[in-house]
């Protein structure tokens, strides 16, 4: 692969060993690197990361993209510049034909993909504390207590943020849904809604989610 392989680190959970993760190092892409990113998507993959206004937001989904080309091409055997990825309503994109499930986000310095073979979201989040919002409709005002009463406001914060996005992507609706989840946490990297579980990490300054349903 012509991107450098160095960026891409497979990640381990101790809960989710059935799980395929991958953490993405997207610091300092060259012109070039997005350049040959190119080369791994199809039309409707590369349009999706071309839209972005911002040059180095286009640079990181065309490098997080042809990682996740690359990486289901060798799943099913065919090319990366012929996988032809579609989208449901809501946006999650899947590859018609093949079993296999998979989902994708990235912040401002990292990205995370991951493959299994049930329905699964994924969510990245850098810990910046310019970012928290004091008042959001996805955090209701018993979680927000949470977020108040703990030792670290913004980690929990990120925790809560990245643990609904990931529930929600995995059922498929993400943040369009206006229903947002109420969640309870059983430990600092574990939380729950009803039967789902959504296991949180942090890695490089970065929050980590991954839900399976």
């Amino acid at each position: 692969m012509s991107v450098s392989s160095d960026r891409i680190q497979p990640l381990k959970l101790e809960k989710l060993k059935k799980v395929e993760l991958f953490f993405i190092d997207l610091e300092n892409i060259t012109s070039q690197e997005a350049e040959d990113a190119k080369q791994f998507l199809d039309q409707e993959s590369l349009n999706k990361c071309l839209r972005y206004v911002n040059k180095e937001d286009q640079q990181k989904s065309l490098i997080t993209h042809a990682f996740l080309h690359h990486l289901l091409s060798k799943k099913v055997g065919i090319a990366p510049s012929r996988i032809s990825l579609k989208r449901t309503s809501y946006g999650k994109p899947y590859l018609e034909g093949f079993p296999i499930h998979f989902n994708l986000s990235h912040t401002k310095h990292a990205a995370l993909i991951a493959f299994h073979s049930s329905p699964i979201g994924v969510d990245i989040e850098a810990i910046d504390p310019s970012r928290v919002l004091q008042k959001t409709p996805t955090i209701n005002p018993s979680e927000q207590e949470v977020i108040d009463q703990s030792e670290d406001p913004v980690d929990t914060f990120f925790s809560y943020w990245c643990a609904k996005e990931a529930l929600l992507k995995a059922k498929g609706t993400g943040l369009s849904c206006k229903n947002y989840p109420y969640l309870e946490f059983s430990s600092h990297s574990t939380c729950h809604y009803m039967n789902d579980t959504i296991h949180l990490l942090n890695k490089a300054n970065a929050k980590l989610a991954v839900c399976l349903i």
